[in-house]
């Protein structure tokens, strides 16, 4: 049998629950409910608190005035709640908070997870992939802002700054989209081009933590990177196998003279890679509208002929014989060519601008066919000379010959007359 309340625990229960007929309605702190249940806290009871006893008779449990505290997981549109709330539905938004009570706004046919602030802020919604979120119907994910609102992510304070002031925000902005241009910037408020990324950005082929360096062919996995280091910034590639890390391509039809690649120092061409017709042309600017004080180089063969050539081979390959010049060397006589290093030989070694050194050698020629020349020029005039003397000496022959021939045949006197005469 059923144990009746008390007739002091009925007035208790009257006082604080309140049945209205009319509707149906249960109101509990409230005479005049409004819905199905309607509870209204005080300062002094607070609101509602739903969980088992341990959980209600713990301190701090007390729900806040005209709100409510739920112990566990909460599920609406659902059965398995996976989260503190988990809001599911396939055919409304999972959330919407409008401008005001009461009021109706086309963003409630996009489905997914809505907010908008007081007064047309940012949407963010799940609405439809490829869809034109004024569209009637969606079905894929997008962002949406108020108009002419940029859309920002933050991280720090709980204060944010003002995307569109990028000189005072009071915290830290990730990423913005530009509501003006469409730009999207990483790093900055105010991005400059289609993607302006303000800071080291890296690309890699494969998962996992990436360790040691691009740019010197340490890193465990393959990748480039762009890399800043205060001011600065260079580029680091690393590609493994028999491969080139770096590719410069043109499509068919590419004319000769058609760059590959520009060096430019302050707005000035200095160099660049061209294609030629079975190749390309490594080019250094040599033009003489850019020169002053021309004149021919004092330096020649005298040069060339103290440069030492030497065999060697390189401590990491040393198998490998290779013919060229010692750098330190070579500075003594030709400094133009050689690039001092530090002290690591491994990370700052010295170098031979092998390029360099084609005008000296072309001078050492030049002074060398000069000789040449030369040497060619008195050879000729020595064997001009040798023929004369030839031509002498056939003649003395051919009158020795004469004068044994008269002696043959007794014409003594006429032959000491002819040696008288020939000796006058």
């Amino acid at each position: 049998m059923t144990k009746l309340p008390s007739a002091s625990l009925a007035i208790g229960l009257a006082a604080v629950l309140t049945h209205s007929a009319s509707a149906q309605n249960v109101g509990i702190g409230t005479t005049t409910p409004k819905s199905k249940l309607s509870v209204n806290g005080s300062t002094a009871s607070g609101g509602l608190a739903v969980g088992d006893a341990t959980y209600t008779s713990t301190t701090g449990t007390v729900a806040p005035t005209n709100g409510a505290i739920i112990q566990g997981n909460v599920g609406i549109g659902g059965t398995v709640p996976l989260a503190k709330l988990h809001v599911r539905s396939d055919t409304v938004p999972q959330l919407f908070v409008g401008p005001e009570e009461g009021t109706t706004d086309s963003i409630v046919r996009h489905y997914g997870m809505l907010t908008r602030a007081n007064g047309g802020g940012a949407f963010f919604g799940y609405i439809g992939a490829g869809q034109n979120p004024t569209a009637s119907s969606n079905t894929g994910a997008a962002i949406i802002a108020g108009a002419g609102k940029d859309i920002s992510f933050f991280t720090g304070s709980n204060t944010l700054g003002n995307p569109e002031d990028p000189s005072n925000p009071t915290n830290v902005s990730r990423m913005t989209i530009r509501a003006s241009t469409g730009n999207v910037g990483i790093g900055t408020v105010a991005p400059q081009s289609q993607v302006d990324i303000r800071g080291t950005t890296k690309v890699m082929a494969t998962t996992g933590t990436q360790t040691g360096d691009f740019w010197n062919g340490t890193s465990n996995v393959n990748g480039f990177e762009v890399t800043t280091s205060g001011s600065d910034v260079f580029v680091g590639i690393q590609r493994a196998g028999a491969v080139a890390p770096l590719h410069l391509a043109k499509p068919a039809g590419a004319a000769v003279g058609d760059p590959f690649a520009l060096f430019i120092v302050n707005a000035a061409n200095v160099g660049s890679i061209t294609r030629t017709a079975g190749g390309v042309a490594f080019n250094t600017t040599s033009d003489e509208r850019l020169k002053e004080h021309i004149r021919p180089s004092a330096k020649g063969l005298s040069e060339v002929m103290k440069m030492q050539v030497s065999d060697y081979n390189y401590k990491a390959t040393p198998n490998r014989p290779e013919t060229g010049f010692i750098a330190q060397q070579l500075n003594t006589v030709f400094p133009d060519a050689v690039t001092p290093g530090g002290e690591d030989p491994a990370k700052d070694p010295w170098t031979v601008d092998y390029g360099r050194l084609t005008p000296v050698l072309a001078k050492a020629i030049q002074e060398q066919q000069a000789e040449i020349e030369a040497l060619k020029a008195a050879n000729a005039e020595l064997k001009a000379t040798n023929e004369k003397l030839a031509s002498v000496v056939s003649e003395v022959e051919a009158l020795k010959q004469a004068v044994a021939t008269l002696r043959s045949k007794g014409e003594g006197s006429k032959m000491t007359g002819l040696q008288t005469v020939s000796t006058k």
